[in-house]
């Protein structure tokens, strides 16, 4: 049980480490924008030296920095650790703690309330573990929104 949380917080030290890793905006970052006055949600481009450029039906258009509402950097893909050991320890917990009861309760009666408990702490343990490995092989695109100010210099 002690190995288990152990590992358990090994993980989640590493994975705040990369989540707290800075990633400078620099010219041709990849980038989200949203440019309502445009008719731009949530459009990917590219950030040029004073405006962002974007592919919109098979031509380049420059969006300048004046017309966004929101601006968001791609900082590669992030494991879904969390979600991973959060939904596995509370499927495991219930299921192992709920079966426990049952079990018990067939064969000594009414009195297994701290047996439940027991067998749904053991399912919570063994849930989380299965969940951080499943969720450390799911990615997804891990965008950053950078704060919109009067200009924007991007690093070069």
């Amino acid at each position: 049980m002690r190995a288990a949380i152990l590992i358990l917080l090994i993980i989640s030290i590493h994975a705040a480490s990369e989540l707290t890793a800075q990633n400078p905006v620099q010219l041709g970052s990849r980038v989200r924008i949203s440019a309502p006055t445009l008719g731009l949600h949530n459009r990917i481009g590219f950030l040029d030296a004073d405006s962002v450029l974007v592919i919109q039906r098979g031509r380049r258009l420059a969006v300048s920095f004046s017309s966004l509402t929101r601006l968001e950097v791609y900082r590669g893909l992030k494991p879904q650790l969390g979600v991973g050991v959060l939904v596995g320890s509370l499927i495991n917990g219930l299921k192992f703690g709920i079966g426990t009861a049952q079990m018990c309760t067939a064969f000594n009666g009414n009195k297994c309330g701290y047996a439940g408990l027991g067998g749904g702490m053991v399912g919570a343990a063994l849930g989380a573990l299965i969940g951080a490995w499943i969720g450390s092989t799911i990615k997804t695109d891990d965008w950053r929104e950078i704060p919109l100010v009067s200009t924007i210099i991007p690093q070069r």
